[in-house]
């Protein structure tokens, strides 16, 4: 029997005929569909192939298909569906601009009949199912949108948004795109910082595809939304499409070099330290979002420096892990999450936690475009996980096979001895040996134990640990000399049963949050 996470995959395959499915993908589909498996299947039919795997940005809302429609609207009175367009129309739109825009009281929303379809949450009106909010845009006319579009666009030029504005204008009046370009570009630019990249890269096309001066910022804006939502397919068409208005732009060539070799993996077990470097410049150079840009260069650090010295490498991997957000921090592009999840996977699998490891894949997988970070090494973590945490199965692996690179990277403990520390490549291959009937019996830790005691003096340093300081700073802390932190941390690394500051805060990561 399959496990729930990877049911809408063997669903959504089944019915595209065995196109490939991303696992994001069919995770998104099945929310849509509430779990209706006859939802996702029509869903799968309805959406192409490139969307399936992740290297299309999907449409908002999914398409109504018909399975997904509702009798919840029929007995809808005309002008509270009124006030259900305007929320279907501009999900973003703060509460009191929607009320102003449709000029109703709050009374409609917390007694009227749409008080059981919207719900209200941090300042927004959400719908409590998107497959009501698909059908109510599917249900309304152009004529019936165009006044809707107009009165959201007063509301947000009276609040001071702009460039939200433009976006219903052009919407109320697609002529209007034209004199509408420089604000359309700002908040395509504002959404990419916000980390909305495929909403970016929306608005973006809508410019790119009207022509005229601002074109080609437009598809070099609609490329980097495409890239850092991990629709790569989209993001080439935007390149070839803005190489034909300039085909000497420098971040253009970068893109489609950075495309081929994420789309290829690496030609060796590895990138090469030239391949990696690059792949990381130009990520960080493509990013309009200022924390997507600090993790791809200290990434680019930590993975350049392996070439080097992996201690060295390994310190600023901690550095690195301490100074990211949380993986649920809404901040981050898509593509950023992804390439943050697999490092922390990376620090898990090379620390012989490969429970610990499944876990994090489990909660990742069906929300990131993770099959091509790493060269496509999810696909092979995967594999040397199964069996360690609910949803983690061969069909999972398979998924990003399909829609990955061809990665040659497979977990190795005789390769890990020879790149990591031996305690590290022990505890690997001890793990690595583990049947899944015994992975399975060990529950999920609330918080990772030692497996020794810690004494107060070390429960002290780990507490500063986590917080990223250095040696130096957490001995000026606790007025103790750093070689003496020095001391308690190796004791921490031994109680954990790690060798590596960036294994030991993953593990942290990957059980606290």
């Amino acid at each position: 029997m399959a496990r729930p996470s990877t049911t809408p995959l063997r669903i959504a395959g089944a019915a595209a005929g065995g196109i490939p499915v991303a696992p994001h993908v069919a995770a998104h589909l099945a929310a849509f569909a509430d779990g209706d498996e006859r939802v996702i299947g029509e869903l799968a039919i309805a959406l192409t192939p490139e969307q399936l795997r992740g290297a299309a940005v999907l449409p908002d809302p999914l398409p109504l298909v018909p399975s997904a429609r509702s009798s919840t609207l029929d007995h809808i009175r005309t002008a509270e569906r009124r006030l259900l367009l305007f929320a279907a129309l501009d999900p973003d739109v703060p509460l009191g601009e929607l009320l102003d825009a449709a000029g109703v009281e709050i009374d409609v929303l917390l007694f009227g009949e749409p008080h059981e379809i919207l719900r209200i949450d941090g300042g927004q009106a959400r719908f409590t199912d998107e497959r009501i909010r698909a059908q109510v845009i599917h249900d309304s006319t152009r004529a019936e949108r165009r006044p809707v579009h107009e009165a959201l666009a007063r509301t947000a030029m009276r609040s001071g948004r702009a460039p939200a504005a433009a976006r219903h204008m052009v919407a109320a009046d697609p002529r209007r795109q034209s004199e509408l370009t420089v604000p359309l570009l700002v908040h395509a630019d504002a959404l990419l910082a916000a980390g909305d990249s495929a909403e970016a890269h929306r608005v973006a096309g809508l410019v790119a595809r009207a022509g005229g001066d601002a074109a080609l910022r437009a598809w070099i804006t609609a490329a980097v939304g495409a890239l850092w939502t991990g629709a790569f397919d989209d993001a080439s068409d935007a390149v070839r499409n803005a190489l034909r208005i300039d085909s000497g732009e420098a971040l253009l060539q970068d893109l489609v070099r950075l495309l081929d070799l994420m789309r290829s993996g690496p030609t060796e077990l590895f990138y090469s330290a030239e391949e990696t470097g690059f792949i990381y410049r130009a990520l960080a150079t493509s990013t309009r979002n200022i924390a997507d840009r600090a993790l791809m260069m200290q990434l680019g650090q930590v993975y350049t420096a392996a070439y080097r010295d992996v201690r060295v490498s390994d310190a600023l991997h901690a550095r690195a892990l301490l100074a990211s957000a949380s993986l649920d921090d809404p901040s981050w592009s898509p593509h950023a999450a992804a390439h943050l999840a697999a490092s922390q996977t990376t620090a898990l699998v090379l620390a012989g936690e490969l429970d610990m490891a499944a876990h994090l894949i489990a909660r990742t997988a069906p929300r990131l475009p993770l099959a091509h970070p790493g060269g496509g090494v999810t696909a092979s973590y995967v594999r040397a996980c199964l069996g360690r945490a609910p949803g983690l199965d061969e069909e999972l692996a398979r998924a990003f096979e399909r829609i990955g690179p061809t990665s040659p990277m497979r977990f190795d403990p005789e390769l890990a001895r020879t790149l990591f520390p031996e305690r590290v490549s022990e505890r690997a291959a001890a793990a690595s040996a583990m049947s899944p009937s015994e992975a399975q019996s060990a529950s999920l830790r609330p918080a990772p134990l030692p497996a020794e005691s810690l004494s107060p003096r070390q429960h002290d340093v780990l507490e500063l640990l986590l917080r990223g300081l250095s040696n130096r700073e957490i001995g000026a802390h606790l007025s103790v000399s750093h070689r003496t932190v020095e001391v308690h941390a190796t004791q921490l690394l031994r109680k954990y049963g790690v060798a590596t500051r960036s294994a030991l805060l993953a593990l942290h990561a990957a059980t606290v949050r």
